[in-house]
């Protein structure tokens, strides 16, 4: 099947970004219409090799984390699936995921709760005119309502050219009251996406975030998505066709987290990378290189919002940040897409993050 990044479970989506992430449906036997045939040696040979090499390519729990949902290690490995006698050698699913998460203490939950309505006040404060800009404002707004009266009453009298000057007058004191207020929007952006980010950042009850990687896809993901992700390789229409390592790909689903940072971060590129075009070690050596993995540690929590004073405005309005996907390396060239802040993505807590891998 084809590699699509989904979008599931979305609760909301800020500033119109999407989550995306790799999902395969399964072949059940009543799909095949011939009947079902039986992997050969090779397949399963080559089958438990490059799931072993995915498995053991998937980050360890972070230091403070735990693995949770249909999480993947050695004890519990995909199976070959079921193959119509139409598919072709190599016509199989290559792919493992880990699902993860960082659990709150009751007294964080209640810190949390407490800061979510704290930010939306400093929010509102924020964007709000300070008093003397909302006084030109609604003097502006009140010349423009006088205005379109005058339009009505001369269009009345049949006064058309005056209509159109007393129309013009208006629409210009309405622009002038919405200036005014998007000159003070962009002048104090730079805090408010801070409180936007640290908003998001206290999403949900804990961190949740999921790791994928697949093996021989039949499309590889496009440059620019919104989740940490790369690939590795070209793409493979006939899948694992002559039991060959084509294309790698990884992505890292979730909030944008540090849970979900300190997971791209763990991805070991270069070995995904070394696996394009060479034979796969064995299941045991995998293991072995598994068993070494060390666990990263996931940063700390932002610290709790003071609520006692609004955030001044800005100097000066700023323009919004370029963000250039990382990457590079060596031919095969990989792909790696970077996320541009955790402000413009939401997912309705763990559930979103199974979702992702249509689980």
């Amino acid at each position: 099947m084809n590699f699509k990044p989904l979008i599931c479970s979305l609760r909301r989506v800020a500033a119109g970004l999407a989550f995306l992430v790799v999902c395969w449906p399964l072949v059940a036997a009543a799909d095949c219409v011939d009947g079902v045939r039986n992997p050969t040696p090779a397949e399963l040979e080559f089958h438990a090799r490059a799931v072993a090499a995915l498995v053991a390519a998937l980050p360890p729990a972070p230091t403070g984390a735990r693995l949770t949902g249909n999480s993947i290690d050695f004890n519990r490995m995909p199976a070959i699936g079921v193959l119509c006698r139409g598919q072709k050698e190599g016509d199989f699913t290559l792919e493992a995921s880990r699902f993860y998460v960082v659990e709150l203490g009751s007294d964080e939950i209640r810190r949390r709760r407490t800061e979510r309505p704290a930010l939306a006040d400093q929010l509102y404060a924020l964007v709000a005119l300070p008093p003397e800009l909302k006084a030109q404002r609604d003097a502006l707004e009140q010349k423009a309502s006088a205005g379109y009266s005058a339009t009505d009453a001369a269009r009345k009298a049949g006064d058309l050219a005056g209509a159109r000057a007393r129309e013009a007058e208006a629409h210009g004191f309405s622009q002038q009251a919405r200036d005014l207020q998007k000159k003070h929007e962009e002048a104090v952006k730079p805090q408010a996406d801070e409180l936007r980010r640290r908003q998001q950042a206290l999403d949900g009850e804990g961190q949740n975030a999921a790791v994928r990687l697949a093996m021989n896809a039949t499309r590889l993901p496009e440059a620019g998505l919104m989740v940490p992700s790369g690939s590795y390789g070209t793409a493979s229409p006939a899948r694992s066709a002559g039991l060959k390592v084509r294309n790698v790909v990884w992505s890292v689903g979730g909030l944008d987290t540090p849970l979900r940072q300190a997971l791209a971060g763990a991805i070991d590129r270069e070995r995904l990378q070394a696996m394009v075009g060479r034979p796969l070690p064995g299941a045991a050596e995998s293991q072995a290189v598994a068993a070494r993995a060390a666990p990263v540690s996931v940063a700390n929590q932002p610290p709790p919002v003071s609520v006692a004073t609004r955030p001044p405005p800005a100097p000066a309005a700023q323009g919004p940040a370029t963000v250039s996907p990382a990457g590079g390396g060596a031919a095969p060239a990989p792909v790696v897409n970077s996320p541009d802040g955790g402000a413009k993505q939401a997912l309705d807590g763990f559930n979103a993050v199974r979702g992702l891998f249509g689980r």
